[in-house]
């Protein structure tokens, strides 16, 4: 769970800390696990968590949402720094290939430009870009 935690801090940027909240996907208390899974049944989606450790550390985290119903699937990456460049292509093939077991509709995937890695790696894949976000901020 702490490997989670470090792994999120220190793949999100620096400026975006203060408006991120300290709870994240990739790590949920037990209740939460079952929210989501009672969610998911009754939603008619499946939510996956994958995990891809390289020379003993956390290197990566995927969340997979896969949806039996209309609504597109999700794919959500996140790559520790010191591994950047050498596994996104991985991670978003093996997200890929859990998305497989669904009925073929939209997938969308979450990357910014500061992870450009993850962007040549879903662009790869045949991803295009679809809308973007600048998070901005005014300090008085």
């Amino acid at each position: 769970r702490r490997a989670v935690s470090e792994l999120v801090r220190a793949a999100t940027s620096e400026n975006v800390h203060p408006f991120r909240p300290e709870e994240n996907s990739f790590e949920m208390a037990w209740d939460e696990l079952l929210f989501e899974a009672i969610g998911d049944f009754l939603s008619g989606q499946k939510t996956s968590r994958l995990a891809l450790e390289r020379d003993g550390k956390l290197a990566g985290l995927a969340l997979v949402r896969g949806q039996h119903i209309a609504a597109p699937h999700k794919i959500v990456i996140q790559v520790h720094p010191a591994f950047r460049g050498r596994v996104e292509d991985e991670l978003v093939i093996t997200a890929l290939q859990r998305l497989s077991e669904f009925p073929p509709r939209e997938i969308r995937a979450d990357a910014t430009n500061s992870h450009p890695e993850l962007i040549r790696a879903l662009e790869h894949q045949g991803f295009r870009f679809l809308n973007g976000l600048t998070l901005m901020e005014l300090v008085l």
